[in-house]
């Protein structure tokens, strides 16, 4: 689960494995239910919860779902940027407006799962890394670029300055220029 403040809003993005797509028997409910992607149709799916509140009480709450592997909610499985709350969920990214929590873009970005995603440098991008791929998208969910083959980095990578760090499998550090994705010579 993570908790950030939104001006005078909190906001809480958090995992629901217990919820039901369409189940009247939900623990939970939410105001907003999007469903990102159906790629498989599979039996579990990621669910990101988001809820916003103020100091008199919840304003708005959504759950975001998407087929494919469980997306961990951790510090950087999330970025605010503006008035709006960019979020890792299975294989995507959606960004839903802050404070009422409307979908705004959803982008696939990974074949199985979105481990993180980061604020690039430069103020106009996020980077993000999957099981099998690395991305840049802008905050408007574009695609810029990707690198295929996640056994080539699966290791963390850093944002540094303009460039992108990442550390392969073979523990070789190797520099992606962040505007186009073109490995850096060193």
């Amino acid at each position: 689960m993570v908790e950030l403040i939104h001006g005078a809003y909190g906001v809480t993005i958090a995992e629901d494995r217990e919820y039901t797509y369409g189940s009247a028997d939900n623990v939970n409910t939410y105001r907003l239910e999007y469903v990102l992607n159906d790629m498989w149709r599979a039996d579990w799916h990621s669910r990101c919860a988001i809820r916003v509140a103020d100091n008199f009480g919840e304003v708005a709450s959504c759950i975001l779902l998407a087929s494919g592997y469980w997306t961990d909610i951790l510090e950087h499985s999330v970025i605010l940027h503006d008035d709006s709350c960019i979020v890792v969920v299975g294989p995507c990214v959606a960004s839903v407006s802050l404070p009422n929590l409307r979908l705004q873009w959803s982008t696939i970005v990974d074949e199985f799962k979105c481990k993180e995603i980061l604020a690039a440098a430069n103020g106009r991008n996020i980077i993000t890394r999957g099981s099998n791929r690395i991305a840049c998208l802008t905050y408007m969910g574009e695609m810029v670029w990707e690198l295929k083959g996640g056994y080539q980095f699966s290791n963390n990578f850093q944002i540094r300055s303009n460039h992108l760090e990442i550390i392969g499998w073979d523990d070789v550090p190797r520099l992606f220029d962040i505007s186009t994705g073109q490995e850096i010579s060193r």
